[in-house]
């Protein structure tokens, strides 16, 4: 554990690491921020252990408190910082963070809500001791794996990672879509077998049966964000997959998720992740 009684990283790059990195930090200062506007080319999860701290996107902002676990998805600017106590001084947040590229079928587990619209950031309040406790358990067993000389040290850790993301999903409001809105599920099994296709929201309000206003309110409200980024991010999702598991050419993977032009789905690739599509094969592929 590192104590850092002042610091502020601006704009800091993302980690270099294979699969997964992961460790703990106690930040003993109200002045600690850290800050990527770019956001990273990875998740990034953080679960504060005790104390508290400030997700901040512009003017929007939510504080966290024990218990709570937070995702930055690939390419959200991050501003995360210690919060103020009560006498504007010394505060303390501890935490325990993980950085990593998840494996394909992981991806469902990465759908959690925002914690609030427009902030960007994934949350889960875990309620009881025993998930809490649980939590800290895989957090540290994937930072003591990153930090082994074992070979499948990427696979253990990852193994770590995505017991907890399981642990995360049995506490997010839609866990199983046992409170989803029926028409909005419907709606996304609808968009889901038609990411290859050009979509609208009026389309897909069509397919929920509902006027796109009321569609776009609902889905948001649900989903936490609205519906075409949601799309964007299932085609990116998508298109990180087929360049990690096939050796499909790029154009033929811009085809897949929705792109006619294969130049445009390159820049928007960089843009979300940071490297092009032929870079992020070269470094991330695990061919079946």
């Amino acid at each position: 554990m590192s104590d850092l009684p002042s610091a502020r990283v601006i704009d800091a790059p993302s980690p270099e690491y294979s699969r997964a990195l992961a460790d703990r930090f106690d930040r003993r200062t109200p002045r600690y921020v850290t800050t990527r506007p770019r956001g990273g080319t990875d998740y990034l999860l953080i679960y504060t252990d005790s104390g508290s701290g400030v997700y901040r996107q512009g003017s929007l902002s939510r504080c966290s408190s024990g218990g709570d676990l937070t995702l930055y998805r690939p390419g959200v600017p991050q501003d995360y910082r210690t919060a103020r106590g009560p006498d504007n001084l010394s505060s303390t947040w501890t935490i325990l963070w993980a950085h990593f590229h998840p494996w394909p079928h992981q991806s469902p587990l990465l759908d959690w809500p925002d914690a609030a619209p427009g902030l960007g950031v994934g949350w889960v309040q875990l309620p009881d001791l025993a998930s809490r406790r649980r939590a800290v358990r895989l957090l540290e067993e994937a930072a003591a794996a990153g930090a082994s000389a074992d070979p499948r040290r990427d696979l253990i850790a990852m193994n770590a990672i995505e017991r907890l993301l399981l642990l995360a999903r049995q506490h997010t409001p839609d866990a199983g879509n046992t409170h989803r809105d029926p028409r909005i599920a419907d709606a996304l099994d609808w968009l889901h077998a038609r990411l290859d296709q050009r979509l609208t929201v009026e389309q897909i309000a069509r397919a929920a049966h509902l006027s796109p206003s009321r569609f776009a309110h609902l889905f948001a409200e649900q989903l936490g964000r609205p519906p075409m980024r949601y799309v964007d991010e299932q085609r990116l999702r998508r298109a990180r997959e087929l360049l990690t598991v096939t050796l499909e050419p790029i154009q033929r993977v811009a085809s897949a998720v929705g792109y006619a032009d294969p130049l445009f789905f390159s820049r928007r690739f960089k843009r979300a992740t940071g490297h092009t599509p032929t870079a992020y094969r070269q470094r991330f592929s695990r061919p079946s």
